[in-house]
């Protein structure tokens, strides 16, 4: 048996975040958090095409990020208030052209981007310039979700912007991390528990189009931020079965302060962040020897509120100290949903001599598969490895 642990783990692409300056990623890492969310202001090219040195800015502050050890939630927009200035459909289709290198050199620590660029504060309403309007949404969506590339995601602020563009049709387990548009669009629930439509997210009939983002929620990222305190913000109860239902992945812990410093007071706040997206937890595994192979079964649960959104490998590793032998599973951690139990078996080639059994679920990028900070560490109890590997230790096996 394994024990539970009641850490609060720093795992990458979920749990709080934190804004900050793309260029300066420390206020993130000094919160202790993994995630942080930059608003990129485009104000100055509204009527321009981006030049070098913003590109070159991007580029940098993206490394800055990578440097930090964490990853970055991304919106671009052209203002910071209620007034809705924006730019035109084709000023917006050609700055997101001019990203797409951005995208592409950043793409290992970005979790995801938000649509952006529409009106105000970028959340796709009060367009000075029409692009809240259907054609021009689904035109911005499409571009954006061609330039971010297959391995990431876009998330949109309503449920009905993405039925827009997709049709009505939802995600199954088929269709899911397809790598198609329709796979790749999930929500940023900036007016969570705002009023009864969450300030706009849902349209009536609201109980339905809660579950339409329930079900997307279970493939694809969903995020968001307190507005304002009301009834329902102010009751752990109601927050949590909130985040459990639609499936929450991360949530701003600065904003609405008035709301998060009531989720503290009332002690819903750690619960919180232990739970939002992904939380595993070895139950039970054990190991034989069959034949010339090492065969091995294990059961976790994912006590979070949410799966995996971005690809991730998952990886075996035998190791005895100055030997490692890895063997990458045919498994995909995106299908462990929260609040379900997973078990997997696997073989591998027997091992000469006694062997630590570890599993390893490492970045899926080249650039970070080695670096233990963007590892997934499991919910338990003395299991990391000592050397800092980013391993979690299942136990030996002795010949």
């Amino acid at each position: 048996m394994y024990r539970a642990s009641s850490d609060d783990l720093p795992n990458p692409e979920r749990g709080f975040f934190k804004w900050m300056p793309l260029w300066e990623p420390e206020a993130v890492t000094r919160a202790g958090l993994t995630l942080g969310y930059v608003s990129v202001r485009l104000d100055q090219y509204d009527e321009r095409p981006l030049d070098d040195s913003k590109l070159v800015e991007l580029a940098e502050g993206f490394s800055a990020v990578r440097r930090a050890g964490i990853k970055a939630i991304v919106r671009f927009q052209y203002n910071d208030d209620a007034v809705g200035r924006d730019a035109s459909l084709e000023r917006v289709l050609q700055h997101i052209d001019q990203l797409k290198p951005v995208f592409s050199g950043g793409s290992d620590v970005i979790a995801c981007v938000q649509a952006g660029f529409i009106g105000a504060w970028g959340e796709w309403h009060s367009s000075t310039n029409g692009l809240d309007a259907e054609p021009s949404r689904n035109a911005i969506l499409e571009a954006l979700l061609d330039a971010v590339g297959r391995d990431r995601m876009v998330q949109v602020r309503a449920p009905r912007y993405k039925r827009a563009y997709v049709g009505p049709g939802q995600l199954t387990e088929a269709t899911a991390f397809d790598g198609s548009h329709a796979a790749r669009i999930g929500f940023h629930n900036d007016g969570f528990l705002g009023d009864a439509s969450d300030l706009g997210t849902y349209e009536w009939p609201i109980k339905k189009d809660k579950q339409y983002l329930s079900n997307e929620g279970r493939f694809t990222p969903v995020g968001g931020e307190a507005c304002s305190p009301t009834a329902d913000a102010m009751s752990c109860r109601t927050v949590m079965s909130e985040l459990e239902k639609r499936h929450f992945s991360f949530l701003n812990e600065g904003y609405h302060a008035d709301v998060v410093a009531k989720w503290r007071k009332m002690g819903c706040f750690d619960k919180m962040s232990r739970r939002l997206g992904y939380r595993f937890v070895v139950q039970r595994a054990h190991w034989s020897k069959r034949g010339d192979k090492l065969y091995v079964w294990v059961a976790i649960k994912n006590r979070g509120y949410a799966a995996m959104y971005n690809r991730r490998p998952v990886y075996v590793v035998l190791d005895n100290g100055p030997n490692r032998f890895e063997v990458q599973l045919n498994v995909d951690p995106r299908r462990w949903e929260g609040g379900k139990k997973i078990n997997f078996e696997f073989e591998v080639p027997l091992p000469v001599g006694p062997r630590r059994i570890s599993l390893w679920l490492p970045d899926a990028s080249p650039q970070l598969r080695d670096r233990p900070e963007y590892a997934v560490k499991f919910a338990n109890e003395d299991m990391a490895d000592r050397e800092g590997l980013g391993l979690n230790v299942l136990g030996r096996y002795v010949p």
